[in-house]
């Protein structure tokens, strides 16, 4: 309850019908129900899929996105698979609440906790993709990151700090979206913080499962990815998959 409630309430963009605290739940104020408490977790996998694949298939990749949200990311996880219609698949995944998110300076306006996890910085990189930024910046964002180094160290005979490569990615997001701006005469301080979130992020996420395969670009490849598919609905396009 508190302030993280409602960061919740404004993530998910609903009205508010429940008051939640001590392990109870009470809708509209007329319907009292017992609830697991605060130290319940949960692991969610999630499937986007073509309307005419297969059944027995989709079903499949479901059963493994909530098996790889916990392999991948633990408890509290979730993990989203975009099968396209065309062939392959693409799978962001990351923890509910993850930390170690630094604060950003200075505060940007009207954003919360939430929009800083990992699903409010994907659902921010949706509406961006979806209302401020043409159709090609998707593509852009991940055409650079093909060279990128996959973390922070010594690349090439140049150490690369943590705070060093952060900077690098966000800058580098930040001229990208720029540079796809539907409105390039309207300022858009909003794509600075995203750029900035969404390199934090990514930094997370890998710092977090700790393997030598995890890498950043590839990390952020499957953000931007998913985050244009689901930005095409409100496009008004057909998702084409």
């Amino acid at each position: 309850p508190g302030k993280d409630e409602e960061a919740v309430w404004q993530l998910l963009g609903v009205e508010r019908r429940l008051r939640l605290g001590g392990g109870h739940v009470l809708d509209r104020g007329k319907h009292l129900s017992r609830m697991m408490g605060e130290k319940a977790t949960a692991s969610i996998g999630v499937v986007v899929a073509h309307h005419m694949a297969p059944l027995g298939a989709v079903l499949r990749e479901l059963r493994a996105a909530g098996q790889r949200a916990k392999r991948e990311a633990g408890r509290d996880a979730f993990s989203i698979a975009l099968i396209k219609r065309s062939g392959g698949a693409t799978y962001f995944t990351s923890q509910w609440l993850l930390q170690g998110i630094p604060p950003v300076a200075p505060e940007p306006p009207a954003e919360s906790s939430a929009d800083r996890t990992a699903v409010g910085v994907l659902l921010r990189l949706k509406r961006a993709l979806s209302d401020t930024l043409s159709r090609r910046a998707a593509y852009h964002m991940i055409s650079w990151l093909t060279d990128l180094p996959a973390t922070a160290g010594t690349v090439g005979g140049v150490t690369l700090d943590k705070s060093t490569y952060a900077d690098m990615i966000a800058q580098n997001l930040a001229y990208q979206m720029y540079r796809q701006r539907k409105d390039k005469q309207k300022p858009a301080p909003e794509l600075d913080v995203l750029a900035r979130d969404l390199a934090d992020l990514a930094i997370a996420e890998i710092e977090r499962r700790g393997s030598r395969e995890a890498s950043v670009p590839a990390f952020l490849r499957e953000s931007i990815t998913l985050a244009e598919f689901l930005a095409r609905a409100e496009r008004g396009e057909g998702s084409g998959e």
